[in-house]
């Protein structure tokens, strides 16, 4: 008799251990649906930005247009500026006192953008420039593009270097560097002593093929 009662009782205590051990492995398998629905129910963050909404933007396009025909204006006022103030205003770019005593009709900031384009760069080719950054407003703003703004850009950087170089050639061959080096910028200039120390004043050839 206690022998039977000890064998149920064995029993009995493995079957609760299954029913704890089945019990054990459904809540595993529950939590583990219910975190893989959860995963599927909230997709990761995404931190691309919106370009495309931006570009779609009516209100955008239209605050960066003006922005960047203001620019265009600025810039070709400077430009201008620099050809009556550039030589007045050279001296004092990197001086404290170039606040108050600079010449140029957009103030330092353009007398300095000034200097680096038509001065150190492109001479009267960076005119070209502001007419691009213009258009690219125009376009930003109406939709429309009176002149292809690809072809445009791309002629612009073309005349802007080829006039660079033509005219610093004219400066290099006539020693006008103290008065004409504004014309030609410092691209046009230093290309062409690099070209006549190769092949002297036949580089015109070279520069009327390009």
């Amino acid at each position: 008799m206690a022998q039977s009662t000890t064998a149920q009782n064995r029993q009995n205590t493995r079957r609760s251990e299954n029913t704890e051990g089945s019990r054990h492995n459904a809540s595993k398998r529950d939590k583990e649906a219910d975190s893989t629905k959860a995963g599927q129910a909230t997709p990761g963050r995404n931190w691309a930005l919106p370009f495309g909404r931006v570009r779609a933007d009516r209100r955008t396009n239209l605050a960066v247009g003006v922005l960047l025909m203001l620019l265009g204006v600025g810039l070709m006022v400077a430009f201008v500026s620099y050809f009556f103030s550039g030589p007045a205003d050279q001296s004092l770019i990197s001086t404290e006192e170039a606040v108050k005593e600079v010449q140029n009709w957009v103030g330092l900031l353009g007398a300095r953008v000034a200097h680096v384009f038509v001065f150190r760069w492109f001479g009267i080719g960076a005119f070209g420039i502001p007419v691009v950054v213009f258009l690219a407003g125009f376009k930003l703003t109406s939709g429309r593009e009176p002149l292809s703004l690809a072809r445009t850009t791309q002629a612009v950087l073309f005349l802007a270097v080829w006039l660079s170089l033509l005219l610093g050639y004219v400066v290099l061959a006539t020693n006008a560097v103290g008065t004409g080096s504004v014309w030609c910028g410092g691209l046009g200039y230093e290309v062409n002593r690099l070209l006549y120390g190769l092949i002297g004043f036949g580089s015109i050839v070279l520069i009327g093929f390009l």
